[in-house]
């Protein structure tokens, strides 16, 4: 078969709204402590799962491929987008600006950490017509992610797709919880590296 083909982009996402968290449990009848529903490095630093990236480009809801194409035809570009593609480092470090230090979290103090500006938002979430009471984090603006995108060269999606996904996605879809209206973002940086 061969060593697969990959292509390597250097790229910077900036924050346009601040990025909401609600990470699970796994079990719907644990509601995890605030503090948990974040992603952070053991050092406390705030990151991003791949894993989250993965869902921006291809996941059930809210997607940045159902933005190329027809709802009902995106499946098998969902797919490869999800099943071809590797961000490196995972997970991805969040930071304020692409040369700073990842943001640190301390700790809530009234529903403030100071170190890092996150909040907690309380107010209700509707799903079904039945409002849910949640406390979710808040990380405001400025935010950004730095982070090197590969994909396998393939006959489902070229990189004119994969770039025009990300752009429109991260103005219509974001990352994060609630996403569309949290975690979108800008495509400030889409720099070729050598593989």
């Amino acid at each position: 078969m061969g060593t697969p083909d990959f292509s390597k982009r250097h790229v910077v996402f900036t924050g346009l709204t601040p990025i909401m968290f609600n990470k699970s449990s796994g079990n719907t009848d644990l509601e995890l402590p605030v503090e948990e529903k974040f992603y952070r490095q053991p050092n406390g630093s705030l990151c991003l799962p791949g894993g989250n990236l993965k869902s921006f480009y291809g996941a059930q809801r809210f997607h940045c491929v159902a933005k190329i194409l027809k709802p009902r035809n995106y499946k098998p570009l969902a797919g490869a987008m999800i099943g071809l593609t590797i961000f490196t480092p995972m997970p991805i470090p969040i930071r304020r600006t692409p040369d700073s230090e990842p943001i640190m979290f301390g700790q809530f103090v009234n529903d403030v950490d100071e170190l890092s500006g996150m909040y907690v938002d309380r107010q209700p979430a509707w799903g079904g017509g039945v409002p849910s009471m949640a406390a979710r984090p808040v990380l405001p603006l400025p935010w950004c992610l730095v982070f090197d995108l590969s994909w396998m060269r393939n006959e489902v999606f070229a990189e004119k797709e994969l770039l025009q996904g990300t752009q429109r996605g991260g103005l219509e879809v974001g990352i994060g919880t609630y996403r569309q209206m949290y975690g979108k973002f800008s495509v400030d940086v889409w720099e070729a590296v050598d593989v």
